[in-house]
């Protein structure tokens, strides 16, 4: 923070300490303090059970969900930006000026057009009370939908080990050959996942600050 010149804020880097404080405790507290070594026969059954078909469909569900939040986050942001009123003499400078004055008023003045991105950082810095009603629930909820992408990136990229380790589980069990069909299944989704992976960081990042995106992810 010093380096950066960025202040400490305790009502959110304080809370997000103790959240990460207590994930970490968590972890080291449950974590079996005994070395275990599974048979090849036991990760055959239990990766191979129908706890993980729900688990793939839960991770794709999340996907989908996210995806569509913030299809519906981008449209309401453009909304809210056709509502701006135009005009080319207006600079950004100035625009931030009217945003941090406490005498401005928001409905006042006017910018040139935006795109979504541009749109969202400028909802996050306008003050409640400048803003209508009709927007004031997008700007509480603005983040959401990143949190939601990141969310279910990291559900991909978990799904995406436990294909990798179905496949390898498989091949060492010498019933690869024995599958073909479900084997194909799973060699098919391994890509899925990670393209998926990918893109869902790449669309948060699209419409979001990186510095927010990768410090969640």
């Amino acid at each position: 923070m010093a380096f950066l010149g960025e202040k400490f804020l305790l009502k959110y880097d304080g809370a997000a300490f103790l959240l990460i404080a207590a994930g970490v405790s968590q972890v080291t507290l449950c974590s079996n303090q005994e070395a275990v070594v599974y048979s090849d026969a036991y990760l055959h059954q239990i990766l191979l059970s129908y706890t993980t078909a729900i688990y793939a469909a839960v991770c794709f569900l999340a996907t989908y969900f996210s995806l569509k939040y913030m299809t519906s986050t981008v449209e309401e942001t453009n909304e809210f930006g056709d509502s701006l009123p135009t005009s080319p003499n207006l600079t950004d400078q100035e625009m931030q000026t009217s945003i941090n004055s406490e005498e401005g008023d928001f409905k006042s003045f006017s910018s040139l057009k935006k795109s979504t991105r541009e749109l969202i950082s400028l909802i996050q810095e306008i003050p409640f009370k400048k803003l209508a009603a009709k927007y004031r629930d997008l700007k509480a909820m603005i983040r959401l939908p990143m949190l939601a992408l990141v969310c279910a990136c990291a559900l991909q990229s978990s799904l995406n080990q436990v294909e990798l380790k179905i496949f390898s589980v498989l091949l060492s069990s010498g019933t690869l050959s024995e599958s073909l069909m479900f084997t194909a299944l799973v060699a098919v989704l391994i890509p899925i996942s990670l393209v998926l992976e990918i893109y869902l960081v790449n669309v948060a990042m699209k419409y979001y600050e990186q510095i927010q995106v990768m410090t969640v992810y």
